[in-house]
């Protein structure tokens, strides 16, 4: 037993050093720093300010297009975010841990990490309020991808700090004319134009397959993903869920494909129309009308 608790221990202390390093290995940029000032103060963050231990993580990830930061209150409820450790430093009274790219146009790492190691998890609240700032390999300002989970509409504050750092960008960006948004991503998404009511009642009345109830405690059993363009046409685009009833798929797919012949009203992010991605379920529940 007391071999088995000092194991524990070592096990414990090991996780823990893999997300530490020296404090203040990391050097951020003048940007950043205001980001976090902007994040701190703002009016919707004051509850998690003053429930917060004082700990804020930064996420810092780069694709072919983009470069991108995630910056939000750290603390200790459920697993959320796991990247590789990049180095802390202190502002503001916050300890700022970094995770993600070393080389960063948002910060700079004067000490690298001997090993970088996987942290376990980072904790933070079930409902955080996420920033999420994005740049195109240019440096000029992604309005289209840049978020706040809380007050998603409205990114001026944010948008008044990129034009003191960052060239801005007002306009669409040509990368964008033919990009597809999820539902989530976009201010206003894509909807049926006679409404949600009208869309499950048309479900219904045109699903033939009316004979069997397979697992009904399941909920959902067949989930067809669309398109819906910025001229409103819908297409569908595939399975994205399959009922493993190749009979039940086929007429959600024939339902889905009579559905998208009617015309939608587009989605719109940050004042442009856009190509959205949306998905339709169907319920068992909807196949268990009487023959």
């Amino acid at each position: 037993m007391k071999t088995t608790k000092i194991l524990c221990i070592v096990l414990v202390a090991c996780t823990l050093m893999s997300c530490q390093t020296r404090r203040n290995n990391i050097e951020l940029t003048d940007f950043t720093r205001e980001l976090i000032s902007l994040y701190v103060n703002h009016p919707d963050n004051h509850s998690f300010a003053k429930n917060r231990n004082k700990k804020i993580t930064i996420v810092s990830f780069t694709d072919t297009s983009h470069y991108c930061l995630s910056i939000f209150f750290d603390s200790n409820d459920n697993v959320f975010y796991t990247e590789d450790f990049v180095g802390q430093t202190s502002y503001l009274g916050f300890l700022v841990r970094v995770f993600g790219d070393y080389n960063s146009v948002f910060y700079s790492v004067k000490d690298k990490v001997k090993t970088q190691r996987r942290c376990e998890r980072i904790l933070i609240n079930d409902s955080p309020n996420v920033w999420r700032i994005c740049f195109h390999r240019d440096t000029s300002f992604c309005r289209m991808r840049t978020r706040k989970e809380i007050g998603n509409e409205d990114i001026s504050a944010i948008e008044d700090l990129v034009k003191r750092h960052f060239r801005a960008f007002d306009t669409l960006h040509p990368m964008h004319e033919n990009e597809i948004f999820s539902w989530d991503m976009v201010d206003t998404p894509a909807e049926f134009l006679f409404g949600d009511d009208s869309l499950t009642h048309f479900i219904i009345s045109n699903f033939e397959l009316k004979r069997r109830a397979i697992y009904p405690q399941h909920g959902i059993a067949t989930i067809i993903d669309i398109l819906v363009d910025k001229d409103g046409k819908a297409t569908v685009t595939g399975i994205r869920k399959s009922s493993n009833d190749v009979e039940f798929d086929n007429e959600a797919l024939r339902v889905a494909e009579a559905v998208s012949q009617h015309e939608f009203i587009p989605a719109t992010h940050r004042g442009h129309r856009v190509n959205n991605s949306l998905s339709i379920s169907f319920f068992w529940q909807w196949a268990l009308l009487p023959n």
